[in-house]
């Protein structure tokens, strides 16, 4: 009997540290895609579009990625959570926490820390991405009602170089380059 109880806690050993691997991959994936975020944000703003579309690329297959990783994870935590015998409606790490002791809790506390963090820390460069793009997309609905308005200004009367007065110019003259 004894022997039975020594494999379910070596099993279960194994499984929470799988689970923290799993954490820290996710950690290092969300670290990865803030900095995809934040080159992102610098290309924007210095109109690079190719460098960006690449960019973009880049951070749909990190989040694809990032997609695979928790659904792995969420497969450790509930075995974890069925060796502990939590409900499987009440599985997460911080429950399953609460069920371990010593250095294995520790480690996963540590481990959801720093998850929890780069989760935060990707979210709200997220946040300042779609700012960024909010705000850019609003200049531009400013400049091109300013270019309508420009358009559609009333005919003013000038003279032209030769000293002819015209009516049909607008209030500004586009010159083509020679």
């Amino acid at each position: 009997m004894r022997q039975g109880k020594l494999d379910k806690i070596d099993i279960l050993n194994g499984k929470v540290l799988r689970l923290c691997e799993m954490m820290e991959t996710e950690t290092e994936m969300c670290t990865d895609l803030l900095e995809l975020s934040k080159s992102e944000q610098h290309y924007l703003m210095k109109n690079k579009i190719d460098i960006l579309l690449e960019n973009t690329k880049k951070m749909k297959g990190a989040v694809i990625r990032l997609k695979e990783l928790q659904k792995i994870r969420r497969k450790f935590m509930e075995e974890v959570g069925s060796l502990l015998a939590i409900d499987s409606e009440d599985v997460s790490v911080i429950n399953i926490t609460d069920s371990l002791y010593g250095d294995l809790k520790t480690k996963l506390l540590q481990c959801r820390k720093k998850l929890v963090k780069a989760g935060d820390r990707l979210y709200e460069s997220n946040h300042n991405t779609v700012y960024l793009v909010n705000f850019s997309l609003d200049l531009l609905e400013q400049q091109s009602e300013l270019w309508k308005e420009l358009a559609s200004a009333d005919e003013e009367g000038y003279t032209d170089s030769s000293g002819k007065e015209n009516k049909k110019a607008y209030a500004v003259a586009v010159e083509e380059k020679a």
